[in-house]
């Protein structure tokens, strides 16, 4: 009997969306989550991939005009000191940060760094 191989924890993740379109409001949300988990663990890694390459200006997505393809976001999550604790609550939050209830992400102030973890 052979031993089930352990997924890597910082392989990328796919991130579904929830709805038919991807607006500028989705976005900010996620900007928004992911500046909150980084005010927490600064020296951790956050990137979104697009077509299994970073996207160092969520913003720029919108910008070619082009259609975008929903299935191909993923997070990839890079923790030096391996700590995960909040890993999960992350891709939970960008997830929901996706669908229609992103708003709540961005009834905050706007320049305050949001407690969600």
């Amino acid at each position: 009997m052979s031993a089930v191989p352990k997924l890597d924890p910082e392989a990328p993740r796919p991130l579904p969306i929830s709805g038919s379109t991807l607006t500028m409001g989705h976005v900010e949300a996620w900007m928004r989550i992911i500046r909150s988990y980084l005010d927490l663990h600064p020296d951790h890694e956050v990137e979104i991939l697009y077509d299994n390459d970073p996207v160092n200006d969520l913003r720029s997505l919108f910008r070619s005009g082009a259609e975008l393809n929903l299935g191909a976001f993923q997070l990839q999550l890079k923790t030096p000191d391996g700590n995960r604790k909040h890993a999960a609550k992350l891709y939970r939050h960008l997830v929901e940060g996706t669908g229609p209830d992103y708003e709540r992400y961005l009834h905050r102030e706007l320049f305050k760094v949001q407690n969600l973890f």
